[in-house]
């Protein structure tokens, strides 16, 4: 089970249900068409600015953890107390 709901986001972006199935060029891609959603310059509002701000961050995490899966996953998934499905 995921907890992170930008990791999620991207996984259900990615179009695999699992994260035995990513790849690199899936995570890339996700992130990609993710960030357009939360990337700071596109929100003018103040409120909406700092909201998405603090989203862009948390997207740019999940990014990590992703990649960072890939390079090692047994370590990660202890790190962050995730169950693999």
């Amino acid at each position: 089970m995921l907890k992170n709901k930008k990791v999620r986001e991207m996984l259900d972006k990615t179009g695999k249900t699992t994260l035995r199935e990513l790849t690199k060029g899936n995570i890339e891609k996700a992130y990609r068409s993710v960030s357009k959603k939360y990337h700071p310059d596109k929100h003018l509002d103040p409120e909406e600015n700092k909201r998405a701000d603090e989203d862009f961050k948390e997207l740019v995490n999940a990014r990590w953890m992703l990649e960072k899966y890939l390079e090692d996953p047994k370590k990660l998934c202890d790190r962050l107390g995730i169950y693999i499905d």
